[in-house]
C-alpha cells in the first residue's frame, strides 16, 4: 500500500489569463510544508488571435509579466511579495548584461518593496522557450522570515530553514573559489547560530572552463562536512553552464540549512560510500532530493542514451523507490527542477507524458531550464526534488 501523502495544497488562482495551467504537467504553486513553492514562470502566454503560446518581448516585458503571474498565484494562496523569502532569477545569456542586472534590481524593488528574499542569479544556456529572457522561481511563507546578512550576502529564514543564496567568490583556481565560497557560507551559518551539521542541500553550478577540475571540490566538502560516509553529507545537485552570472566565477552554491536534526537516506541501490552527497537528506518533514539523472549504480552505464523521454521514466521510476527508502511516495514530491541538455529540448516537452503517467493530480510544482550539459556528456536530464513527508 503507497505510503499516505502528507498534506498538500496546489495554489490555483480563479482566473489565470497567461494560459490554461490545467493543460500541463505541473501545478502553478504547491503549499505544503509551511511554504508555498512557486513552479518557476517565464513570460510564457496563449495568443489567442495567432493561436500560439510566445514569451516575446525585452526583458523589462517579460520580467513584468512574470511578477504579474507571481502576484496572482501568491494572492490565491493569502500570500504577498512581502512574504517571499527566496528568488531564483534563471537568466538567458542575452540577459547577463550589467544594465539587465540593474533593470532587475529595480523591478525588485518596485515589486517586493523593503523585502529582501534570498536572491539566486542563475545564468542558463537557454530557457525553455528560445525568446525567453527570464524565470523567477519564488518560495513564499506567511508572516516575517528573518533575514540573515553575512559575507556579502542575505540569507533568509523559512520557518526551521535557512536558504543561503547562491555564493562565488573570487580566486585564481577552482579549487581557491570553493574554498571561499565555502568560508563565505561559514560565516553566514555562523551568523544564523548553525554550523556545517545543519546543511541539508547544496546546488552547484559549475562554469564549463572548469568542468575538468570540478572533483577538487569534493576535498572542499569533506573538510567542512567531515563525513566518512556518504550518508552523512547533504543532498547535493550539480549543474554544469557555458558561464555563470560574475565574471570570472567557476563555481556557484546555493545552501539550504536546517535547524531540524539532519539524516540522510539510504538508497535502494549501491551508492558509494566516498561520494559526497547522500541520495536524499530528511530533517523535520521536509525530504531534499539529490540530483538524479539515467546512470544505473549498479552498472555504471548511462541507461537510454540519446532518449531524453525515457531517461525521464528511469529517473522518476527510481525517485519513486527513493521515496518509498524515505517511508513516502512520488504522492509527497512538491517541488522538481529539471534540467536539460540541448541535445534533448527538442523532445523534452514529451517527457510531461511520464509526469502524468507517475504522478496524480496536483502535480508537483517545477521549474525547467536549458544547461551546458551534465556532469557524463551522454545524461540529457538531471532532476532535483523536494518533498514532504508525514
Amino acid at each position: 500500500m503507497p505510503a499516505t501523502p502528507a498534506v498538500k495544497r496546489a495554489i490555483e488562482p480563479e482566473s489565470f489569463p497567461w494560459m490554461d495551467a490545467s493543460r500541463y504537467a505541473f501545478c502553478l504553486a504547491m503549499e505544503a510544508g509551511g511554504a508555498a513553492w512557486l513552479s518557476g514562470h517565464t513570460a510564457a502566454r496563449y495568443e489567442p488571435e495567432r493561436n500560439v503560446v510566445t514569451a516575446g518581448g525585452d526583458l523589462e516585458a517579460q520580467a513584468r509579466i512574470v511578477y504579474e503571474k507571481a502576484r496572482v498565484i501568491l494572492e490565491a494562496g493569502g500570500l504577498g511579495f512581502s512574504d517571499v523569502a527566496h528568488s531564483i532569477e534563471y537568466l538567458a545569456p542575452a540577459a547577463l548584461g550589467p544594465d539587465d542586472a540593474a533593470l532587475l534590481a529595480r523591478l525588485r524593488e518596485e515589486y517586493l518593496g523593503a523585502n529582501r528574499p534570498a536572491l539566486s542569479t542563475v545564468a542558463v544556456n537557454s530557457l525553455l522557450r528560445p525568446e525567453a529572457l527570464v524565470e523567477i522561481e519564488l518560495v513564499a511563507r506567511r508572516g516575517a522570515n528573518e533575514s540573515v546578512e553575512a559575507a556579502g550576502a542575505v540569507a533568509r529564514r523559512i520557518g526551521d530553514l535557512l536558504v543561503i543564496p547562491a555564493l562565488d567568490a573570487p580566486g585564481p583556481d577552482l579549487d581557491a573559489q570553493a574554498g571561499a565560497i565555502y568560508g563565505r557560507a561559514g560565516e553566514i551559518l555562523a551568523s544564523a547560530g548553525l554550523g556545517w551539521e545543519h546543511v541539508v542541500k547544496t546546488t552547484d553550478f559549475v562554469d564549463l572552463s572548469a568542468l575538468r577540475d570540478y572533483r577538487v571540490t569534493a576535498d572542499v566538502r569533506r573538510e567542512r562536512f567531515g563525513g566518512s560516509d556518504a550518508s552523512e553529507f547533504p543532498a547535493s545537485t550539480g549543474i554544469i553552464m557555458e558561464r555563470l552570472a560574475t565574471p570570472g566565477a567557476l563555481l556557484q552554491v546555493e545552501f539550504i540549512a536546517s535547524t531540524q536534526p539532519r539524516r540522510g537516506v539510504a538508497a535502494p541501490w549501491p551508492h558509494h560510500p566516498r561520494l559526497t552527497y547522500a541520495p536524499a537528506v530528511r530533517a523535520g518533514p521536509l525530504l531534499f532530493i539529490s540530483g538524479m539523472a539515467a546512470f544505473n549504480p549498479e552498472t555504471g552505464a548511462t541507461e537510454h542514451a540519446g532518449d531524453v523521454i525515457a531517461q525521464s521514466r528511469y529517473v522518476y521510476e527510481n525517485m519513486a523507490r527513493l521515496m518509498e527508502a524515505a517511508g513516502g511516495s512520488l504522492e509527497n514530491v512538491v517541488k522538481t527542477v529539471e534540467y536539460v541538455a540541448p541535445d534533448a529540448r527538442e523532445r523534452y516537452p514529451r517527457t510531461g507524458r511520464v509526469r502524468t503517467d507517475l504522478f496524480d493530480r496536483p502535480y508537483p510544482a517545477s521549474t525547467g531550464v536549458i544547461c551546458e550539459r551534465l556532469i557524463r556528456s551522454d545524461l540529457l536530464l538531471e532532476v532535483d526534488a523536494v518533498a514532504v513527508l508525514p
